[in-house]
């Protein structure tokens, strides 16, 4: 059998046929850029035009539709599991063994073969029902890996709900599991099961430890790696471990020793009594002895061994030392060994980075040695070979892997690195703490300090100088190897002894000896190991391996190992911070680590980080994060860095006379420019103790005088922290430019091709002037300006001409780096080679201050709240931040405008009986909002603390009560209980809201919304402290909640600070004008960051940072006036509204001196009406309010109420000219804005991007806060989650985190972040948000219930993926939800398309897929819509690929845009950018019509079908998709409905008020026969419903509305009386003529089309037809106008080509004035186009 390439997982597919995967994200445009250009033509004098992308390298494919039907892989489906409905599967063993050797053995496992037995649901209807595990009919070793093949494909499609099917029956999976773990070490020497297979089994292995939320799967993997695998360390390791375990798991270790001891000891019983059986018995007869022998061979079946899965680990990580020994030196290693150990690396890491396995696992990988063997085995030194020999050649990994360099081990030393990194990571193994500088600081002083009394204790005589040492002197590498190279191999051998290290290998002694044999010289004990060194407890001694002598390691090794244990290790946060924030140009190009194209088939590993659900500590957490992010902007950065290198056309020159030669650009990019001049201007000397430059500044010099103006704005735009890049580009002659290199990657051949040198990183500090000075603002800097001085002199512009300076700073690290090469001589200056200046766009181009911010954190003591701390690391109680465990709970909260009324309060709590609480007089409180609810103690399960007025302070003070408690009592007074209810019931108290003023704007703002009970909940949830998750279903109104949990965190605690964080503006800013019109001061509202422009707010800007201190100031002005008005209607001279400093006076002493003795006064026993009204004394004041002011039937109450309410009005004036006295103070703006962000604000609404762009700032400036809400949190990155929660310092005085509450929102059902390189998002996992996380962990969430958005035939569509989303009641009340689409027989329908013009998706460029049939199918019924009277705002078009968007706005350009009766949709785009918005009706185009691409993620297909809320019409293959396992729910759906045609109404228009057809009546039935045929009649009406025949017939039908439409509009301009024009859907006519004939014939003999054309019109061909139309649809173009009837005919023709119905194409030429004109003979002037797809 031939060996093809392996690509670390399945062999390549069969014949050759290789392309890009179908990625997961819309990453069409983005990976354009990022594909090398492999046949690049010379450059020219000319610009260039944009650079064409080739197809990328080859890859792993999807099979397509046809070829899935093709296989016999689905014939064998077909006939044993794919049945039609009502046929019982039978299953057959050998079906499964014919499959194993017939389709994937012989297809060396090919990929492709794997994904159509995926496609057809072979696990789920064939393998996994029929699977028996134990017993005597139990599945046999074939059938158990084809189940690990299925799993393993399913993952690494990243298919949603793998393990689903296994939940259903642990036992069964229990059995799977333990079949599969002794098949990894049972196959070992099976020649069935060569090592490849071993290698899917270990994956499957690997999924199973990366899913430990999944309790089945946890059981399972868990018992391989804990406390019990200890039996298989040596002795002294296994002391030393237990010596550090706490007393819980040391009694549990004890107890699993004493068990296995008391085995031990009966064993030995027996085999004593055997002994004395044997003696008694050797004169017995034969037949006594024979029984005696079979007695015997039973006890020797059951002899005395340690259970499989506490020797599991120890076994296969011997198992993996053999197969990493029989990799060679040199030459080819044995198939398959690579990528298993490679494997095997990556299943150690994952181990290794979950404090749940790694509790225990740890121990056994240091006691084995895994790291020290794998550092010292031919493959890492092939490895480090291959690398030192490469260093000027970008490695190739994720295309190429198995053809370059695949074995050469780089990818393995890379992954070992990571292992290291993990093991020697700073955590108690014990505790799961995290460990301090000085903790690890004391461990290694520890270390040392053990070592040397051992050598002072038993080795004096050679280690005495060593003993005595100080720790500084001996704790470097160097200075132990200097010590350790003086001892004898004895002292070597005796120390490594004591010290618990394995002296010999796990592998027998080779013939011949290797390394230096270790000879005990100086002491009898060490020339005599114990057994226990090398045979681990309970290991039989009968062990065939074991038995044999095992290799000793050599001196060498023991001294290595010694090292590695005491060296004082590298701080990890020493070397983040030694770490360049920029890419360089080896890190850019190096395929290893970031892949040079978005596809990635995710059938190897890659030496990358991984985000799983849980996490070692938080610095584990921000590294992972930190390298993750980095390597996503390295990727990017290297598009953008290919694209403007193509496009400026570098060319090498050289100067024949001077022989001088250069490189000269022939071409421009606008995002670039050649650099005239580069120079460092300053280099600051190091801070005290670093060993970098504290900053770095250059200067470099260019020219825009060549760009347009638009050019030049761009480039004089840049602003300080903005980022650019440095180029050296030296283009090398043709003929070693050209020369291919052995290995070589892609980008080391764009390097190469192109002569990028060296790329480097900098940000712009300031433009420089003309006078070699910081200029502030370039555009003013380069206006002529007056003098000062004495107003003569015109001073000169600072900045002239059309050469522009910038100063920016370098980055340190790479600047010291590159000194350290330079005096190695390892490069030259790259300083002096710049060239190219590269910017990019501003939204992309935050990468830095992200790193930056990440770098930060991990600097900082990270002060995670502790009750969320274990749940956001992934362990502990999953519900312990939940604010029913949460200590000192809130139980009493006032829901303000919550609730409406009384009913909607008892059905919010249909769990709990609402009660209202006793008056004071003995009966029930008033039953009107709002409501404070006190709920009872059984519902919080948290510890108390001590009782509030118990509790003191450090200080000895007694802290307040909380604020909500506090504010209630201020309501009820202070006899409120704070212990409420005992009972099960929710105390509800009510209370009167205080009049604020006389005037509208002081009357509150109230909430209209009846929430849900799931809705309350949530808001419940989420005003309590504690962590609050909910997932809300589309429509279900989660922006509604967000903003009643913010109102009432207000109100309840006035004085916390609350975030607001989203993930888009769009979704901020709907946040933030819902927030704007609840009852919340305007003042205590601020919007930062980009994207407030955009608000649909009055004085949109005011709302920013400096737009409200300009209001600030505003409203000052405003208040000081109204206090002068104030002061002259009491009649109290003087300039009182100055200041707010004198208002402050006026107040004190003018308007409460008043106040207080009248409200005395009033309400004293004997006052009446007549006395609040006649002795008020701001009557003056208040005549502009509404009059009366005290109406004349109003109470004593009611006049007091008025009288208080006024002096609110007035004291709220002097109390807001209070808080701005601080303004009169700060005299800066930028202290002003600061003061109002810091202290004013109460909420404060930014995105996450903006958070982690200010995080520095903010903390510098003492912002503080208390609450984070976010909103679309399934759509943020982890890390940038996480940031919002730490943007302020911890309380200085408790040292603790201020954060009290977090509460997500967000839908994981949905699409997730968007990571633009699959590699990261497949296989690091970067798509995971910290939202989808918790829910993966099992983080109780509030999932809401009730959708409001859309039909609820609509929401059948997305419903199922919830678990009780059901409709509001507005959705049967509503008319526009009766009322049906006029026009459409369905308000959704699947439409299908077929290949048009012979075609169906094109790729013009990788990943750039194009549908022209439905692009045309879809504005066509666009069209429809439109003149049925739909209007366009309430239209949307989706397509799930960027190319269709384009194909789609091309097509309505040249349809559509330039015309009144249609214009465009409200929207064109992709489904994943919709996300987030809804419209009545939408169009949805899936494009593909060859595999599903990345629409079998159920996430992006829930997305498109909860888009509509009245109409959904969806344009596809419907095979195709019907035949997608994951999509079923949703087309099962979709196809009961007819979908061969789109079936349209005739009569019915939208804007007619007559129109009543109800939703649910029926137009279309199926007949007798089966077939869908229209109904003509419904109840009294007369419709007809008639189906639409393809694209070419909706375009006819279109045009044919069109003409009548503007026959109507003609008459009704003349003056004639007639109704709107009604079109009905005429039958086609189908008319060919002779030359119609000839041009076919034509063309079946291979005429050319152009030729075609000439003939039968006479006249070249122009312009006007569809886009993307081919030559062949040219001539038929061509062939519509010849064939067309003479002028003034009014009939139709239909040409039809093509033999077969399927390839027949339908040409509808219609003669009219509006449609085109026909071009005769002597006629002057051109056909226009016209407006269906065929139309011409």
């Amino acid at each position: 059998m031939d060996v093809e390439q392996d690509l670390g997982f399945f062999a390549p597919m069969e014949d050759g046929v290789q392309a890009i995967i179908d990625g997961s994200v819309e990453m069409e445009e983005q990976a354009a850029t990022a594909e090398a250009v492999k046949e690049e033509p010379k450059p020219t004098n000319k610009p260039p035009p944009p650079p064409k992308k080739p197809a990328p390298p080859a890859n792993v494919s999807t099979p397509t539709l046809q070829e899935i039907e093709a296989d016999k892989v689905t014939e064998m489906a077909e006939l044993y599991w794919n049945l039609a409905e009502g046929q019982e599967v039978e299953f057959e063993a050998r079906v499964v063994e014919d499959i194993w050797y017939e389709h994937l053995v012989k297809s060396n496992f090919s990929l492709r073969k794997v994904m159509l037995l995926e496609f057809s649901q072979y696990l789920e209807k064939y393998l996994w029902p029929f699977f028996v595990g134990t017993g005597e009919q139990k599945s046999s070793k074939i059938h158990v890996v084809s189940i690990v093949l299925m799993v393993n494909e399913k993952f690494r499609e990243r298919v949603p709900g793998v393990w689903t099917i296994f939940e259903q029956e642990p036992v069964k999976f229990s059995a799977l599991f333990n079949r599969v773990t002794k098949l990894l070490l049972e196959s070992e020497d099976s020649e069935r099961f060569p090592l490849n297979v071993r290698r899917y089994l270990l994956i499957f292995l690997i999924h199973c430890f990366q899913s430990l939320e999944n309790p089945t799967i946890r059981n399972k993997c868990i018992a391989l790696v804990k406390i019990s695998s200890w039996f298989c360390l040596t002795d002294v390791r296994r002391e030393l471990e237990v010596a550090r375990l706490d007393t819980k798991r040391k009694a549990l270790w004890e107890d699993l020793k004493q068990k296995w001891e008391d085995k031990k000891a009966k064993s030995e019983a027996r085999q004593g009594e055997k002994e004395k059986k044997k003696a008694k018995g050797k004169g017995k007869g034969k037949v006594k002895a024979k029984e005696e022998e079979e007695e015997e061979e039973k006890e020797e079946s059951t002899k005395l061994e340690l259970p499989s899965d506490y020797t599991f680990m120890s076994d296969l990580i011997k198992s993996f030392f053999r197969v990493l020994r029989s990799i060679p030196a040199s030459g080819p290693p044995p198939e398959n060994s690579v990528a298993f150990c490679e494997r095997f690396l990556e299943l150690l890491i994952d181990l290794e980075n979950q404090w749940p396995t790694r509790r225990c696992f740890h121990a056994l990988v240091q006691d084995h040695l895994v790291v020290q063997i794998c550092e010292r085995s031919e493959l890492a030194r092939r490895g480090r070979e291959y690398n030192e020999k490469n260093r000027g050649i970008s490695l190739a990994l994720p295309t190429d892997w198995g053809s370059k360099g695949s074995e050469s081990g780089a990818l393995f030393v890379q992954l070992l690195e990571n292992l290291k990194f993990f093991v020697g990571f700073e955590i108690d193994d014990v505790t799961g703490q995290a460990l301090s500088a000085e903790a690890m600081a004391n461990r290694h002083y520890e270390r040392i300090r053990r070592i040397q009394k051992l050598a002072f204790v038993k080795f004096k005589d050679e280690l005495e100088d060593f003993a005595m040492a100080n720790v500084g002197n001996i704790e470097t590498r160097e200075s132990l190897r200097w010590h350790l190279d003086r001892a004898s191999d004895a002292v070597i051998w005796g120390l490594c002894t004591e010290l618990g290290i394995r002296t010999k290998g796990f592998w027998p002694k080779k013939p011949k000896k290797h390394g230096k044999k270790i000879v005990g010289k100086s002491s009898k004990k060490a020339q005599q190991p114990k057994a226990s060194e090398d045979v681990e407890m309970g290991e039989a001694s009968e062990n065939v391996e074991m038995a044999k002598p095992l290799e000793e390691f050599d001196r060498e090794f023991l001294i290595e190992l010694l090292l590695t244990t005491f060296e004082k290790r590298r701080s990890q946060i020493d070397t983040i911070n030694a770490l360049p924030l920029y890419p360089d140009e080896n890190f850019l190009f190096d395929e290893t680590v970031v892949p040079a194209t978005t596809a990635f088939a995710n059938t190897h590993c890659l030496a990358i980080p991984k985000l799983n659900f849980q996490f070692l500590t938080i610095h584990d957490y921000l590294l992972r994060n930190f390298n993750l992010f980095r390597l996503e902007s390295t990727f990017e950065i290297r598009q953008d860095v290919e694209d403007v290198v193509k496009r400026l056309a570098p060319q090498y020159n050289l100067d024949h006379r001077s022989g001088i030669d250069k490189t000269i650009f022939t071409g421009w990019a606008r995002m670039a420019l050649p650099i005239d001049r580069f120079e460092i201007v300053d280099v600051s000397p190091p801070r005290l103790g670093e060993n970098k430059p504290a900053f770095v500044k250059a200067d470099v010099t260019f020219s825009i005088h060549n760009y347009t103006d638009s050019i030049k704005q761009e480039w004089e735009a840049l602003r300080p922290h903005d980022v650019l890049f440095l180029l050296s580009i030296q283009v090398e002659p043709e003929e070693s430019a050209l020369k291919p290199k052995r290995n070589e990657s892609e980008g080391a051949s764009f390097r190469r091709k192109y002569g990028l040198k060296s790329v480097r990183g900098c940000e712009v500090l300031t433009p420089i002037g003309d006078d070699g000075l910081p200029v502030d603002d370039l555009t003013a800097a380069q206006q002529v300006t007056a003098s000062h001085s004495y107003g003569q002199n015109v001073e000169k512009p600072r900045v002239t001409g059309n050469s522009r300076t910038f100063r920016v700073l370098l980055d340190t690290n790479q600047y010291k780096l590159d000194l350290d090469r330079m005096a190695k001589k390892e490069s030259p200056d790259v300083y002096e080679t710049f060239n190219v200046l590269m910017r990019r766009k501003p939204q992309e181009n935050n990468f830095r201050a992200v790193l930056e911010t990440i770098r930060d954190l991990m600097q900082s003591d990270l002060i995670v709240p502790q009750w969320l701390e274990h749940v956001f690391l992934g362990y502990g109680q999953r519900d312990s931040a939940h604010f029913t465990k949460m200590k000192n709970p809130v139980r009493t909260i006032d829901f303000r405008d919550t609730f409406l009324d009384w009913e909607h309060l008892r059905e919010s709590f249909p769990n709990h009986s609402v009660v209202a609480a006793p008056s004071k007089n003995g009966g029930e409180e008033g039953v009107s909002p709002p409501y404070v609810l006190t709920f009872p103690q059984s519902l919080f399960s948290g510890k108390e603390d001590e009782k509030e007025d118990e509790k003191e302070d450090a200080k000895g003070k007694k802290p307040a009560p909380s604020a909500a408690v506090a504010g209630t009592k201020r309501k009820f007074g202070e006899d409120l209980a704070e212990d409420g209810p005992t009972g099960e019931s929710i105390v509800a108290r009510t209370y009167k809201l205080p009049n604020m003023g006389p005037y509208p704007e002081d009357l509150p703002k109230k909430n209209t919304i009846r929430f849900t009970p799931a809705q309350v909940e949530a808001i419940h949830a989420g005003t309590s402290p504690g962590l609050t998750l909910i997932v809300g279903p589309p429509g279900t109104g989660k922006t509604d909640v967000a903003v009643q949990i913010i109102a009432n965190i207000y109100h309840n605690f006035p004085q916390q600070h609350t975030l607001l964080i989203t993930h888009s503006n769009q979704a901020l800013n709907q946040l933030f004008e819902k927030i704007v019109a609840l009852d919340i001061d305007s003042r205590h509202i601020l919007r930062l960051g980009r994207g407030m422009d955009d608000l649909d707010l009055e004085n949109a800007g005011d709302w920013g940072k400096y737009g409200r201190v300009d209001a600030f100031l505003e409203t000052r002005m405003k208040l000081l006036a109204e206090v002068d008005r104030l002061a002259k209607s009491l009649d109290v001279p003087g300039e009182h509204g100055h200041t707010c400093e004198t208002a402050g006076y006026f107040y004190l002493y003018h308007v409460l001196s008043r106040w207080e003795p009248y409200i005395h006064r009033v309400k004293s026993e004997h006052a009446s009406r007549a006395h609040v009204v006649d002795a008020f004394p701001f009557h003056a004041f208040f005549e502009n309010a509404p009059q009366p002011l005290f109406p004349n039937d109003a109470s004593y109450e009611s006049a007091l109420e008025i009288a208080e309410g006024c002096f609110r009005h007035l004291k709220n004036i002097f109390d807001q000219l209070e808080e701005l006295r601080a303004f009169e103070l700060l005299r800066n703006r930028r202290d002003r804005s600061n003061y109002m962000l810091t202290k004013e604000a109460r909420i404060i609404a930014l995105t996450c991007t903006h958070a982690a762009l200010k995080r520095r700032e903010l903390v510098q400036l003492g912002f503080k806060y208390d609450n984070v809400v976010m909103e679309e949190a399934a759509q943020i990155l982890e890390v940038e989650t996480f940031i919002p929660l730490l943007l302020q310092s911890p309380d200085p005085d408790t040292g603790a985190s201020r954060l009290k509450r977090v509460v997500m929102i967000g839908d994981h059902n949905q699409l997730p972040p968007v990571v633009k390189n699959q590699a990261f998002q497949r296989y690091g996992n970067m798509e995971q948000s910290m939202f989808a996380r918790f829910i993966r962990l099992g983080v109780p969430y509030v999932e809401l219930d009730r959708q409001g958005r859309c039909r609820s035939s609509l929401a059948e569509l997305f419903r199922w993926r919830y678990k009780n989303v059901r409709d509001l009641e507005l959705v049967q009340q509503r008319p526009e939800f009766k009322r049906a689409n006029p026009g459409f027989a369905f308000e959704y329908q699947v439409i299908n398309v077929p290949e048009f013009q012979g075609q169906g998706e094109s790729e013009p460029r990788p990943h750039f897929v194009q549908n022209l049939g439905e692009a045309e199918y879809v504005v066509a019924t666009y069209q429809y819509m439109r003149l049925l009277g739909y209007p366009a705002s309430k239209i949307s078009i989706l397509a799930t690929y960027n190319g269709q968007v384009e194909l789609i706005r091309d097509v309505l350009e040249r349809r559509c845009s330039w015309n009144p009766l249609f214009g465009n949709p409200a929207h064109v785009s992709t489904v994943d950018k919709f996300q987030g918005n809804q419209n009545d009706y939408v169009l949805l185009s899936l494009v593909r019509t060859k595999t599903f691409g990345h629409l079998r993620d159920v996430r992006r297909l829930l997305v498109a079908m909860s888009r509509a809320r009245l109409g959904l019409y969806i344009f596809c293959k419907a095979k195709l998709f019907n035949n997608c396992y994951e999509l079923k729910p949703v087309f099962s759906q979709l196809l009961s409905r007819p979908y061969s045609n789109l079936w349209v109404v005739s009569g019915e228009t939208a804007d007619s008020p007559e129109f009543n057809r109800n939703v649910s009546e029926t137009l279309v039935r199926k007949d007798p026969k089966g077939k869908w045929v229209g109904i003509c009649e419904v109840g009294n009406k007369k419709v007809k419903a008639e189906p639409i025949d393809g694209v070419a017939h909706m375009g006819a039908f279109v045009a044919q509305m069109v003409r009548e439409h503007i026959a109507w509009r003609k008459a009704q301009r003349e003056g004639k009386e007639l109704h709107k024009p009604i079109t009905r859907v005429r039958p086609k006519i189908k008319r060919t003529r002779a030359k119609v004939k000839e041009a076919e014939d034509a063309l079946r003999v291979g005429t050319h089309p152009e030729d075609v054309a000439q003939g039968l019109l006479g006249y070249e061909f122009v312009s006007g037809f569809v886009a993307a139309t081919d030559l062949y649809a040219r001539v038929i173009d061509a062939l519509a106008f010849f064939a067309n009837p003479s002028k003034g005919n009014s009939e139709r023709t239909i040409l039809t080509l093509g033999d077969s119905e399927e390839g027949q194409v339908h040409i509808d030429v219609v003669p009219d004035d509006y449609n085109f004109d026909v071009k005769e003979e002597g006629d002057e002037g051109a056909g226009r186009v016209g407006f269906g797809p065929m139309c011409f």
